[in-house]
């Protein structure tokens, strides 16, 4: 025992001396002076800065802080001179060095700006967005050359996104990866849109015209933007003249088959310095009635399924210096015809909409790495709907009012190193009332949310080999009202090597959740379902792994490979009780899997190309009921394909959609289906000026073929569609 213990002594000892040596050893600095770059006036490091000490080869460049050093400089008197761009060169008097002291000095250089001629910035079109995330960004050009008449149009060739309604100018709910529409949170500059009653957001109540870009992110997000986010967020820009000097005018007319006018005029100009002012109008009707064969061959006239809806946006920005500000409001009417199913026609059931969505955003730069946001928004949807022609009348409102802010820290210490912080809150409330039946009326509900949460990304560079690695964790508690609290973690990663020829892999996980909408929770109890105030959140696990290339080929190609799997449990199901009224119930767990796969080619100056995804999604029930365990969730396609071709030779544009969708299963069961449909369209577009004016000219087939099909039982779509537009700019 002795013996070991010695042992151990010696090793110990041994230890502590070299711990010794080794600080000592860093004790001793070997550098000789060193310093900060500051920008006169402020803390602003200059980073890039030259350093030289004259008459001798020592030179150094300033880090992103703006620190230098030299090392091992001979004992002397010496003189230093900085310089750097946009900035008056500086030479600093005679400085000594001794042989034990390190000088550190601060110095501060003089902006010195540089006038430069105006450019023409490009924004460059990457197909691998460079972020640990399954992300999808179009632009304002790429959403153009759609010749789209909607949003619905536009996101239904997105791999991984799927859009239903029940004619082309009805509602249009979004699914992602398989989920349920009310699990995508659906933001207009932000600002959430998904209605606290049913959790839903219609797509097509935005006008694309004043649409700038469209961010769609897959899996679950509730650690970045909490409820509603569990299978994926896509956030509506709309336009801003923020960043533009010269005034704008539009106006555009498309005329469609079935009854469609859409006409579309904004203005956005900058009414002092500093002051931009845009407003838009949208005014959109379709008649909607057209002639289909039902399940006999019978041919008949689908009508009352037209749509008419006048569309107010103004938005005034104001910009110095480091602060800005904008205010923005939009208000939508609409009046939606109401047809039934094929089963259930009815010439004269009604949807009113009325819907005012008003935002206040506030940016400032407070330091160069720290930049806070603020923002507020108000709500108010009122929606009415009228039906005296079926066997049990409606006649019922329901006032839907949402009131949330935000408050956001950007903290950018480097441009490797950023971090979020942030709170926020939401208040939503419902005034439901059946003017037919009072007491059977929801009456006023409300709830309240609030949240924290921290977004942390790391960048980190190899040049050696042209790679970098980016880490991303970020993490949300909520506390919603009669709820326990609700962390969401996630964690992203992405490794990109090559600059030429890239290539990437990236992976997330996360948790996330969805609360259960007021109409589950409090639906009074009726002839036809009753609601369940005893229901639990939604919850989700989910993860990710994609592997993606781009490479030059005679221009440019791009394919992707995504693995996503999400685990849901306590999914809420309207089942039928005993009394053969539907209730809500937390019975059913579901596993979505799959994959997406992507091919994008184009040429080097983006005349012609190809864009070619599929989607194969596995969307198992697991909630052990027989005999529904095992089978496919009903609404969801099991297989999606798009393809896009197109040819844009100078003010021509050509392009072709082929979308192609599995047939969908509409029984828990699985013992009836919807069959599968492919559609074809065909665009062109003419884009010219004549001195000042610009103009547009679009004519479109969709539906190319005249297929049959349905996206919801009995709900027939319309065949071939004709499209035509001309727009003028000034």
């Amino acid at each position: 025992m002795r013996i070991s213990i010695t042992k151990l002594g010696c090793i110990f000892s041994l230890i502590v001396i070299f711990i010794f040596i080794y600080q000592l050893s860093f004790a001793q600095s070997t550098k000789k002076i060193e310093g900060f770059i500051l920008e006169l006036g402020g803390s602003n490091p200059v980073s890039g800065a030259k350093i030289q000490i004259q008459g001798t080869n020592y030179q150094t460049i300033s880090d992103l802080r703006g620190y230098f050093a030299f090392e091992n400089i001979p004992p002397s008197n010496y003189r230093l001179k900085v310089s750097s761009l946009g900035y008056k060169e500086r030479s600093l008097s005679e400085i000594s060095i001794t042989p034990d002291q390190t000088l550190k000095l601060t110095v501060h250089l003089n902006p010195d700006p540089i006038p430069m001629p105006e450019i023409e910035v490009v924004e460059k079109k990457d197909n691998l967005p460079v972020t640990t995330s399954s992300n999808i960004v179009l632009t304002k050009e790429q959403i153009r050359s759609a010749n789209a008449i909607n949003i619905a149009e536009v996101l239904n060739s997105l791999p991984g996104v799927y859009v239903r309604q029940t004619s082309n100018s009805g509602k249009a709910y979004v699914s992602i990866r398989g989920s349920a529409s009310n699990q995508v949170l659906v933001l207009l500059n932000g600002t959430a849109l998904n209605s606290g009653q049913d959790g839903e957001t219609d797509l097509n109540f935005i006008p694309l015209n004043l649409v700038e870009k469209i961010e769609v992110s897959k899996g679950g997000q509730s650690a970045f933007y909490g409820t509603n986010a569990l299978a994926g967020v896509i956030n509506i820009i709309t336009n801003s003249k923020l960043n533009h000097n010269q005034a704008a005018y539009q106006i555009k007319n498309t005329q469609a088959s079935f009854g469609t006018r859409i006409w579309d005029f904004s203005v956005q100009s900058e009414v002092v310095p500093n002051l931009d002012f845009s407003w838009a109008y949208n005014q959109s009707h379709s008649k909607g009635d057209f002639e289909y064969q039902d399940a006999d061959g019978v041919k008949r006239s689908r009508e009352n399924a037209g749509k008419n809806s006048k569309n107010y946006f103004l938005s005034t920005a104001w910009k110095k210096e480091k602060i800005s500000l904008r205010l923005s409001g939009q208000y939508y009417q609409a009046v939606n015809e109401m047809p039934g199913d094929t089963l259930q026609l009815n010439p004269l059931a009604k949807n009113y909409d009325y819907r005012g969505i008003y935002s206040l955003n506030y940016n400032q730069e407070v330091k160069s790495w720290w930049n806070i946001e603020a923002n507020a928004s108000y709500q108010r949807w009122l929606q009415k709907f009228y039906d005296t022609y079926s066997y049990i009348k409606i006649d019922a409102n329901y006032l839907n009012q949402q009131t949330s802010f935000d408050f956001i820290n950007n903290f950018t210490f480097t441009p490797q190193r950023k971090i979020k912080f942030g709170v926020s809150g939401q208040i939503v409330t419902l005034d439901g009332k059946d003017n037919l039946r009072p007491s059977q009326s929801i009456g006023k509900v409300s709830r309240s949310t609030g949240g924290a949460y921290l977004n942390w990304e790391e960048k980190i560079i190899f040049p050696e080999i042209s790679s970098f690695l980016i880490l991303n964790s970020a993490g949300r508690y909520d506390k919603t009202q009669s709820y326990p609290a609700n962390w969401s973690p996630h964690f992203g990663l992405l490794l990109s090597q090559g600059e030429k020829w890239v290539k990437r892999i990236k992976t997330n996980w996360g948790k996330s959740y969805h609360n259960p909408t007021l109409n589950a929770l409090f639906w009074k109890t009726d002839v036809f379902a009753a609601g369940n105030p005893d229901l639990k959140p939604e919850r989700s696990q989910d993860f990710d792994l994609g592997l993606e290339t781009e490479f030059p080929l005679v221009g440019k190609a791009s394919l992707g490979l995504t693995y996503f799997n999400s685990r849901v449990k306590d999914i809420i199901v309207w089942q039928r009780r005993f009394d053969g009224k539907f209730m809500p119930v937390n019975v059913s767990r579901a596993s979505l899997f799959g994959w997406e796969q992507s091919l994008n080619w184009h040429n080097q100056n983006q005349i012609v190309g190809i864009d070619f995804n599929h989607t194969l999604t596995e969307a198992i029930n697991h909630s052990g009921v027989y005999p529904k365990d095992g089978k496919y969730l009903v609404f969801r396609p099991r297989h999606a394909y798009n393809l896009k071709f197109y040819f844009n030779p100078g003010s021509f544009a050509f392009t072709f959609n082929s979308h192609w969708v599995s047939k969908r299963y509409i029984r828990e069961e699985n013992t009836k289906f919807l069959p599968g449909y492919k559609i074809m369209d065909l665009k062109l577009g003419f884009n010219s000026k004549w001195k000042k004016l610009g103009y547009h000219i679009s004519l479109g087939i969709n539906n190319l073929t005249n297929q049959k099909y349905e996206l919801i039982e009995r709900y027939p779509m319309p065949g071939r569609e004709y499209q035509a537009g001309l727009g003028l700019e000034l």
